[in-house]
C-alpha cells in the first residue's frame, strides 16, 4: 500500500487534530511520520504524525491553561465526562480491540480484555467522586489541640497541577487509562505521550476524548521518545510526570525532573521470581507459571520470568509445564481463532528476545521447549512476523544473563532449591524489586515467605492480577516505583507492599 493511501493519525492538541501535511514538500517523510507496523504481518498499516517541537510547546501550553478551569470544575461533571468516555469505548470495543491487536501483536482475546478494563478503570475512578470531594474539603487535624493554641487546623488535598504521562508499548490503551483516569477525577489536566511503536489506538481514543472533555484537559502527542522526551519532562510548569517503561529510559526521566524537582512516578522493569513449593496444588502452580510469563507474549513489566522449584517436585512439575506450554498456539488471532499467543511488538523487541535466547544457549542453558521461532510459523512463512515461541530454559545458574536481565519476552528460566531460606535468597538476589509470586498449600508458609521477599507487589497462589482499585506501591529497588494508580499519593515512613492472595 502506498504511503499516500495509508490512514494517518495526528496528535490531539487543544481538542483539535494537528497534522503536518503542509510540510510534506519540504521535510523528509521519516521526519514527519512514524509507520504503524502490524507485528504479525510486518505490513505498514497506517502512519502516525510526529509532533513537532512547536506542537509539543502548544500542547504543554494547552495543558497548563486547562488546569485552572478543570480543577475548578464540579467533581460531578468530571465524573460524568469519565463515564461518557467509558460508554463510548464500550460502544466501540471490538473495533478498538482489533486495532490494538494489529498495532501491538497481542491476541484479540487479550486486547478485548484490555479495552474492557479501560471501561472499568474509568467507572471506578468516577465512582470515587464523593471520596475525592471529602479529601478536597479537608478534615480537622486529629493531632492538633485547638483549645491550647486558639487556632483551627484542617488537612485537605488539592490537585497536583498539569501532568505528563509517558506510556509503554505493552498495554497501550490500558496503561493510558491508568494514568488518565486518576488525573481526571482529581482535577488535573494531562498530556499523554504513547509509545512510538503503539500510538494508533491512543489517537483513535483521542477522537472520543475531544468530544467529551473541555479543551486542553487531555492532550495526546505522538513521536519518538528520544526526540521529544526532554521537552515533556523539563518544563517547570509540569507538576507531575508518570512514566512506565524501561529502567534505562526511567533513569533519564528521573534525571530530567531533578532541576525543577518535579514529582515523578517511575514504574520500570522487572525480573520477578515465582517460587513453587512441594506442597502446592500442581494445577494452580502450572496456571500461575504459564500465565505469569507467556501472557501478552511475555511483554509484562512484572512477568514472573524466574521460576524457582523445590527439588522434590521438579520433574513432575516440569513434565506438566512443558506439556502445557506445547499447547500454546502462536500466530495472528485475527485470522486464526485458535491462536493464544501473539507476536512481539516490533522488530527491535523481537531481535532483543531472540538474542537473549541465543545467549542463554551459549552460556549453557537448555531449552526444554521453544528456543526460537515457532515451528508452525516457520511452516507458514519462515521470515514474516515477529513471533517467538514460548521458551523454557533449564540448567540455569544465578550468574547467567537470562537469569539476571529483563528479557521482556516469553522466556522462562528455571532453577531448583531445597529450603525456604535458599528460595528466598535466590528470589531476592536481583537489582529489581517489582513483584513476586509464591505457590504453596500452606497459608503459614505463604505468609512467612511472602514477608521476606523484597518486592512491591506479592501474589500468593496467583500471578499477575493488577487491578486499578489497588495502587502499586513505591519501593527502593531500581526496577519499581509505580505510583501512577494512586489517586493522591503520600510520603510513607515505611515501604509498602501490596499482597494478592487467591481465595
Amino acid at each position: 500500500m502506498a504511503s499516500s493511501s495509508l490512514p494517518k493519525y495526528h496528535s490531539l492538541i487543544n481538542n483539535e487534530f494537528v497534522s503536518r501535511e503542509s510540510e510534506e514538500s519540504t521535510t523528509p517523510h521519516d521526519d514527519l511520520y512514524i509507520p504503524v507496523i502490524n507485528p504479525c504481518t510486518e505490513q505498514v498499516i497506517a502512519l502516525v504524525t510526529q509532533a513537532s517541537p512547536d506542537q509539543i510547546s502548544q500542547a504543554l501550553d494547552s495543558t497548563v491553561q486547562a488546569f485552572s478551569v478543570w480543577s475548578q470544575t464540579p467533581i460531578e461533571e468530571r465524573a460524568a465526562c469519565m463515564n461518557r468516555l467509558a460508554d463510548k469505548i464500550q460502544e466501540n470495543m471490538n473495533e478498538l480491540a482489533e486495532l490494538e491487536s494489529k498495532n501491538n501483536g497481542k491476541t484479540f482475546f487479550e486486547s478485548i480484555g484490555d479495552v474492557d478494563e479501560c471501561c472499568n478503570t474509568l467507572r471506578y475512578y468516577a465512582s470515587l467522586a464523593g471520596y475525592v470531594q471529602e479529601k478536597l474539603d479537608g478534615r480537622v487535624n486529629p493531632h492538633h489541640d485547638s483549645e491550647k493554641w486558639g487556632l483551627s487546623n484542617r488537612l485537605c488535598y488539592e490537585p497536583i497541577g498539569p501532568c505528563v504521562g509517558i506510556l509503554p508499548f505493552n498495554y497501550p490503551l490500558l496503561l493510558l487509562m491508568w494514568k488518565l483516569a486518576p488525573a481526571m477525577i482529581t482535577g488535573n489536566s494531562i498530556l499523554l505521550k504513547p509509545s512510538e511503536y503503539t500510538s494508533m489506538t491512543a489517537l483513535v481514543l483521542a477522537d472520543y476524548i475531544k468530544d467529551i472533555f473541555p479543551k486542553g484537559v487531555v492532550n495526546i502527542v505522538a513521536g519518538y521518545g528520544y526526540k521529544m522526551g526532554h521537552l515533556l519532562t523539563s518544563d517547570p510548569r509540569v507538576k507531575k510526570i508518570s512514566f512506565t517503561g524501561s529502567l534505562a529510559t526511567g533513569l533519564k526521566v528521573g534525571a530530567a525532573c531533578l532541576p525543577t524537582l518535579t514529582r515523578c512516578s517511575l514504574e520500570l522493569g522487572g525480573k520477578s521470581p515465582i517460587i513453587v513449593f512441594e506442597d502446592c496444588d500442581m494445577s494452580v502452580a502450572i496456571e500461575s507459571i504459564v500465565g505469569g510469563i507467556f501472557a501478552n507474549k511475555g511483554e509484562i513489566c512484572s512477568a514472573t520470568s524466574r521460576l524457582l522449584v523445590q527439588k522434590s517436585i521438579y520433574q513432575p512439575l516440569m513434565d506438566k509445564l512443558v506439556e502445557k506450554t506445547k499447547t500454546i498456539v502462536t500466530g495472528d488471532s485475527l485470522f486464526d481463532k485458535t491462536v493464544t499467543h501473539g507476536a512481539q511488538v516490533c522488530k527491535i523487541q523481537y531481535d532483543k528476545v531472540m538474542n537473549y535466547i541465543e545467549i542463554g544457549k551459549k552460556e549453557g542453558a537448555v531449552a526444554l521447549v521453544g528456543g526460537g521461532r515457532p515451528e508452525v510459523i516457520k511452516a507458514q512463512d519462515p521470515t514474516k512476523g515477529f513471533f517467538v515461541a514460548p521458551t523454557i530454559f533449564t540448567n540455569v545458574t544465578p550468574d547467567m544473563t537470562i537469569w539476571k536481565e529483563e528479557i521482556f519476552g516469553p522466556v522462562l528460566s528455571v532453577m531448583t532449591f531445597e529450603t525456604e531460606e535458599e528460595a528466598i535468597r535466590l528470589a531476592n538476589d536481583t537489582k529489581y524489586g517489582l513483584a513476586a509470586s509464591v505457590i504453596s498449600g500452606s497459608d503459614e508458609r505463604l505468609e512467612r515467605v511472602g514477608r521476606q521477599l523484597c518486592v512491591g507487589s506479592l501474589w500468593l497462589n496467583a500471578s499477575q492480577p493488577c487491578l486499578c482499585q489497588v495502587p502499586w506501591p513505591t519501593r527502593k529497588q531500581s526496577g519499581v516505583g509505580g505510583a501512577e494508580l494512586s489517586t493522591f499519593g503520600a510520603d510513607l515512613f515505611m515501604e509498602l507492599k501490596t499482597v494478592w492472595k487467591k481465595l
